[in-house]
């Protein structure tokens, strides 16, 4: 790599960072400005983000289907003097810098500056960008999945290992494994296999504490079965096909709705329809990721008609977001344009979720 090159890699890495880091910086002053709060760092604290600090603080007391991994790491910064709130909210956050550059960095490995750019600023502005920031573990997840991505080309051990701690730290974590199944040099499949296995440790040791905990290693699950969360395929028709109706007769549904429910079944649609672009240009890893992390929850109506609980996954579907940042390509206008129209989502999608009317 010649000196030119050197120092146009330099410039990237502190652009990505010092976005990243900016785009963290407004959330607190929206904070403020959304809703008067003597303690502005509890309106990050919703939905489930009540549940994670909790475990944290307390540990599990019944089967929940929150993975350990992000409570684990939150009851690290405790211990060394953070309170839970205080340390749930900056892991959050740092995960999601470090995640940011790493995941631009794989772009532009691949698709060049310009593509590496444009994914850090789709995460950064994706209207549910919110999640990356309180206590949830889709910044863990980002950054653990940009870096399977980013190594297993090369590093196929390596990448088995920080796909293990995906597999603790949300269920779309444990298809990184058929990332590491597939990717790298070319070797026997014996060791394809040992690389998947190593793969899901993660979540073969959460169902091992779940069978000492409760009986059953897979007691998570019969938690979601309990909480009404896990329907069935119909459950799907219901919940895309309802939201759609109502945007093609009322002009104003979008506009009035006050969850930010009508963005699930539009995401579903969008990244249902890439899946087969991932299929036409023969990225074959990536493919398989994304394919079972979209269809999964939406086969199995994990996500419901009130919530835009997909639309949180989504912002972790670092595949498809890819696709998104080949599409705006090198143009100002056009990356200048997508910023905007998704900034303005983000900001709405924000505002709701500091007023507790988001459900994610």
């Amino acid at each position: 790599m010649n000196r030119d090159r050197r120092h146009i890699l330099k410039w990237f890495d502190v652009e990505v960072v010092s976005l990243a880091i900016l785009s963290r910086a407004i959330l607190p002053i929206v904070a403020r400005l959304t809703v008067h709060s003597s303690s502005p760092a509890d309106l990050f604290i919703q939905w489930d983000a009540v549940y994670y600090v909790g475990i944290t603080q307390h540990g599990y007391t019944r089967p929940m289907n929150f993975f350990p991994a992000f409570p684990i790491f939150v009851r690290g910064l405790t211990i060394i003097g953070f309170s839970t709130v205080p340390a749930a909210l900056l892991a959050a956050n740092l995960l999601f810098i470090v995640g940011v550059w790493t995941a631009a960095r794989w772009a532009a490995q691949s698709g060049g500056e310009d593509v590496g750019l444009n994914l850090a600023l789709l995460l950064m502005f994706f209207p549910t960008t919110i999640f990356f920031s309180t206590a949830y573990p889709e910044s863990m997840l980002l950054l653990l999945s940009a870096v399977v991505f980013l190594l297993a080309p090369r590093r196929t051990w390596l990448a088995s290992a920080f796909a293990a701690i995906a597999s603790a730290a949300r269920p779309p974590g444990m298809f990184l494994s058929l990332v590491v199944l597939i990717s790298g040099p070319a070797r026997p499949w014996g060791h394809r296999i040992a690389q998947a296995g190593i793969a899901l440790t993660g979540l073969f040791a959460w169902c091992a504490w779940n069978a000492v905990a409760w009986r059953n290693p897979l007691a998570w699950m019969a938690g979601e079965l309990a909480g009404g969360r896990l329907g069935h395929v119909t459950s799907l028709t219901g919940w895309v096909l309802l939201p759609l109706w109502q945007i093609t007769q009322s002009s104003t549904y979008v506009l009035t709705s006050t969850s930010g429910t009508f963005l699930d079944p539009l995401m579903a649609i969008v990244a249902v329809a890439l899946l087969p672009v991932l299929y036409t240009e023969r990225r074959w890893s990536e493919l398989l990721y994304a394919a079972p992390s979209v269809l999964a929850p939406l086969l199995t109506g994990a996500v419901g008609h009130r919530s835009a609980g997909f639309a949180r996954y989504a912002v972790v579907l670092l595949p498809l977001l890819y696709l998104g940042a080949e599409w705006i390509g090198s143009s100002r206008w056009a990356r200048a344009l997508t910023v905007l129209i998704l900034a303005s989502l983000a900001l709405w999608c924000i505002n709701l979720f500091f007023r507790g009317q988001f459900l994610g």
